[in-house]
């Protein structure tokens, strides 16, 4: 019940927005990642409807917990901030993102696909830092509750990522 209590009065919300603000944002670096959802995980009861926020995950996408495989999100995750870079992997080569990147005044680190006709140049030294958002998720990933995908509400389930960035910050 606690942490329910604490999640209704934002407390969660307000120590993550507070370590974020003291975020070093010059580099944006998205990557996806996949957490399988466990079987018991998959669906909550639909006993009463609930609103829109406290929808039950189920297997595949879902409207606050987006799927990954695709560089659709990375734009909107984008929005609001002003990197100096963006560091991101092959899978981000498409030309409407760089292009969304070049608008935002950004440098594009990202490696051009081997099938490219036209190779782009990128700076091979920015592009080693790639390896924070890996080493990342697999620290976020060592929290049971999220490599297993425990949480049946998607509310319950950013909130325990949140929870997991905390400890990664003050760690």
């Amino acid at each position: 019940m606690r942490f329910h209590r604490l999640t209704k009065k934002g407390v969660w919300k307000q120590i993550v927005e507070r370590l974020c603000g003291e975020a070093d944002l010059e580099e944006f670096i998205p990557d996806s990642t996949v957490v399988r959802v466990h079987q018991h995980g998959a669906r909550a009861r639909k006993k009463n409807r609930r609103p829109a926020g406290h929808r039950a995950l189920l297997r595949g996408a879902d409207d606050e917990v987006p799927c990954g495989h695709r560089h659709l999100q990375a734009p909107a995750l984008l929005e609001g901030f002003s990197p100096k870079r963006v560091i991101a992997d092959r899978a981000y080569d498409a030309d409407s993102f760089i292009g969304k990147v070049w608008a935002f005044g950004a440098e594009a680190v990202i490696p051009t696909r081997h099938n490219r006709v036209e190779q782009r140049e990128y700076d091979r030294h920015w592009y080693k830092n790639r390896n924070l958002v890996e080493r990342f998720f697999n620290r976020i990933k060592q929290f049971r509750r999220i490599a297993r995908h425990y949480e049946k509400l998607a509310r319950n389930f950013m909130l325990m990522i949140d929870i997991a960035c905390i400890f990664v910050w003050l760690l």
